[in-house]
């Protein structure tokens, strides 16, 4: 008789992968992890056990956070393992509830035809509008929101960098599998603060763009789903909406402080 296998939501797992991964540093550091040792993640993805949830949104986010948290905990260097296209399979793990997935960037489908699945175009967000591409300084700075789950853990994250162009720039995480949010870009301390002010510069992804075929070994020769890259959404004013399970970015000329 085979045992039960617990279902896990994976919105819970994504909400508590910011603390998870603070954790772990804390811990280091507390052990004696000399300051001056460069801190690097060789490799890092959403699991070692196959399954579609890799492919999907939740993945994406947990990949693209890992490498943005990383870097605002002090790292040095992350490194996403998946990097060469490949294929879905099913480990036995994943055969009770028939999930295929895996680590990558890039699925092969047909006879080795290659299209860019949700991790990518969630991961170059981080490395395209998010960050300025050269050797310019970047200022990270702490960020908190209000949004939690029922057991305490946030369900908007945001990772605030000061770039070289001057201006402000927000990466943005809504971790809930429902609900679209709206938010309030506030700059200074709880106690005292102003809405941030100017223009602000959208790129945005989420699931309105990620249409997967979950690619069984029989479903290896169907037409993949559509997908579109991360868009940019424009310049306006006003608050930035998230769509549920989505990354995105408002970035904002001047600003006298960092967001909160």
């Amino acid at each position: 008789m085979g045992r039960a296998q617990k279902v896990v939501d994976p919105a819970v797992p994504l909400a508590q992968h910011p603390t998870l991964l603070a954790d772990i540093v804390r811990r280091q550091e507390a052990a004696g992890l000399p300051p001056e040792v460069p801190k690097v993640i060789t490799e890092y993805g959403y699991s070692s056990f196959a399954g579609q949830v890799e492919l999907e949104m939740p993945g994406s986010i947990v990949n693209a956070e890992t490498a943005a948290q990383f870097l605002a905990l002090g790292g040095d260097a992350s490194y996403f393992y998946g990097l060469e296209p490949n294929w879905v399979f099913q480990g036995d793990e994943g055969k009770p509830c028939d999930t295929w997935g895996n680590l990558m960037l890039y699925q092969y489908h047909d006879d080795f035809e290659i299209r860019p699945v949700a991790t990518l175009h969630a991961s170059q967000l981080v490395t395209g509008p998010w960050i300025r591409t050269g050797d310019g300084r970047h200022d990270a700075h702490a960020a908190t929101t209000d949004l939690r789950s029922a057991d305490g853990h946030p369900m908007v994250t945001a990772y605030v960098l000061r770039r070289p162009d001057g201006r402000l720039s927000v990466l943005l995480f809504n971790k809930d599998p429902a609900r679209t949010v709206t938010v309030a870009l506030r700059t200074g301390s709880a106690a005292a603060n102003a809405p941030l002010a100017g223009g602000l510069e959208l790129f945005s992804y989420s699931g309105e763009q990620w249409d997967p075929v979950p690619g069984g070994r029989r479903d290896q020769r169907r037409v993949p789903g559509e997908e579109r890259p991360a868009r940019p959404d424009g310049r306006r004013r006003g608050r930035p909406t998230r769509s549920p399970w989505s990354v995105r970015i408002p970035s904002v000329r001047g600003g006298s402080g960092p967001p909160r």
